[in-house]
């Protein structure tokens, strides 16, 4: 796991062509979502059996101009239905970008990996994450 993450770090923008190349992942992918993703440094998905069934997505970043968050986490929690987003960390959104990113995530309605992430009720959360889950 170590060396893969090694691997990894050395090939530019890995995360972010993982995201925009991924035939399923790609359509909720925005230019400004493909900056942001350039930034990623790790990706860790953590199957939890206690209390429920659940697993935790979490992203990790290196310093970058957008927000200070090193790790950002979300976790889903099995239901009749599958999978039920049902906790995210908050993004810090940097001063210089706080007001833009919050009307860049709603702009036209148009959808963002990071709308996704921190909304719970996001059209196809649950398939979005198995995704991440299962492929990525």
């Amino acid at each position: 796991m170590e060396r893969r993450r090694m691997i990894i770090q050395n090939i530019p923008d890995f995360w972010s062509k993982v995201f925009v190349n991924h035939s399923q992942v790609s359509p909720i992918i925005c230019d400004k979502d493909e900056d942001i993703l350039s930034c990623m440094t790790n990706l860790e998905v953590a199957k939890l059996k206690h209390p429920r069934k659940r697993f935790k997505i979490r992203l990790f970043f290196c310093s970058n101009p957008y927000f200070s968050n090193t790790v950002i986490v979300k976790e889903y929690r099995a239901n009749l239905n599958g999978y039920r987003a049902y906790h995210s960390s908050p993004i810090k959104w940097l001063q210089d970008y706080m007001g833009e990113a919050p009307r860049w995530m709603e702009y036209n309605n148009s959808v963002s990996i990071f709308s996704w992430f921190v909304d719970h009720n996001f059209v196809d959360s649950s398939r979005i994450a198995e995704i991440i889950y299962k492929d990525i």
